[in-house]
């Protein structure tokens, strides 16, 4: 039996092809935990009637206008209930206007009846247990 061992003779060669595919496969493994373990994008979530109508990023900054359960991307920066004129009747319409600045997802304005979802204080990715809803429009706002 020691025999058989003094008779193998690892080369050089061998052994750098032995590091390399331990090189390979622990390279392998730390890369694929470092993908499962890495966080993913939070993202604000719109529900109207518990259908979901908006899906977007909280670190990207844009204003939407929720109109009768369909959300828009607006261009305007200074876009209000006032400005939106006939379009924001509330007898007419369901409005509010989603504002996603700074990490942060807020109702800047509404047009319902209660304001509950104007006061609400906005969700970031730190702080979205609670979530931003307006019952008389059947609107919920959450981050995930």
């Amino acid at each position: 039996m020691i025999q058989k061992i003094k008779d193998m003779h690892i080369k050089k060669r061998d052994i750098i092809i032995m590091s390399i595919l331990l090189l390979v496969i622990l390279g392998s493994i730390i890369g694929s935990y470092i993908v499962q373990h890495q966080p993913k994008a939070k993202e604000v979530v719109v529900q109207v009637n518990g259908k979901e109508i908006l899906r977007t990023p909280l670190n990207k900054d844009a204003i939407y206008v929720i109109k009768d359960g369909v959300a828009e991307l607006s261009d305007d920066p200074d876009i209000s209930i006032e400005k939106m004129g006939k379009e924001a009747v509330a007898t007419w319409h369901d409005v509010n206007i989603l504002y996603i600045k700074d990490n942060k997802a807020f109702i800047k304005e509404s047009n319902c009846s209660n304001q509950v979802c104007v006061h609400s204080p906005a969700i970031t990715g730190e702080n979205f247990d609670f979530p931003i809803a307006c019952l008389p429009h059947a609107l919920v706002v959450t981050i995930e």
